[in-house]
């Protein structure tokens, strides 16, 4: 049976005494592959900014497993500060250890050119810049990853290696990723659970049921669907 991660009991969560989500109750498993869905406003971020502690919530608990441990983090519109002087290599080397292949992972992720570990990331493209906060949050291998829209400036090509990478490393790995995204596509494709937001919590179960697909179109429209990339 997976251990639990995260338990979340009756919380409130919101800014300034105000909430944005009310009595949520839910558990985070090992080994979980959860996409949130939602529309904008809905409460998606700060669903995750309260689980990762960097908001307070409003009411109800959150308990954390003991060991959890280090957790990989990649915000919604996340900044670098350009003006350090900085390679792309020595940011990695920051957080790397020998036994993380970081080489691989800026290969999936597009960043292939040969010359990109000694580049200053100042001159990076805000894709590349996108690329390489994923690719910081997956070093260490920790046993929980959150990405909040984290597939921002990735073409489609290297969306599709992306989940396809997030996967494959859950499977490995036996980590949790909660990912926050607006492709409906990916859930179906990819995620092992599906959740529902809209200002409440209105689904958490597979992503291919009837189910989540009413949800979906209650929030979405009627035209909303769910299919799999074939290219």
């Amino acid at each position: 049976m997976s251990a639990t991660l995260l338990e979340i009991k009756n919380c409130d969560f919101g800014y300034d005494g105000s909430p944005i989500l009310k009595n949520i109750s839910l558990g985070v498993l090992e080994s979980e592959f959860i996409t949130i869905v939602g529309p904008n406003g809905s409460g998606k971020t700060t669903l995750l900014k309260s689980l990762l502690g960097l908001q307070p919530v409003l009411s109800g608990q959150i308990q954390h497993e003991k060991n959890l441990g280090a957790i990989g983090y990649v915000p919604q519109h996340a900044q670098l500060n350009l003006s350090i002087p900085i390679t792309v290599e020595e940011f990695l080397k920051l957080k790397s250890s020998p036994a993380d292949n970081y080489q691989k992972l800026i290969t999936t992720l597009g960043l292939a050119d040969n010359d990109i570990l000694k580049k200053p990331i100042n001159l990076l493209s805000t894709g590349q810049r996108q690329r390489l906060l994923v690719v910081f949050a997956l070093l260490g291998k920790p046993k929980l990853i959150c990405l909040d829209e984290a597939t921002d400036g990735l073409d489609f090509k290297a969306q599709k290696e992306f989940f396809g990478l997030l996967k494959q490393i859950q499977q490995d790995t036996k980590s949790t990723i909660i990912l926050v995204s607006h492709d409906i596509t990916a859930v179906g494709a990819h995620a092992t659970r599906a959740i529902c937001l809209n200002r409440s919590l209105l689904y958490d179960g597979e992503p291919n049921s009837p189910e989540f697909h009413s949800c979906l179109h209650s929030i979405y429209g009627k035209d909303s669907f769910i299919h799999h990339h074939q290219h």
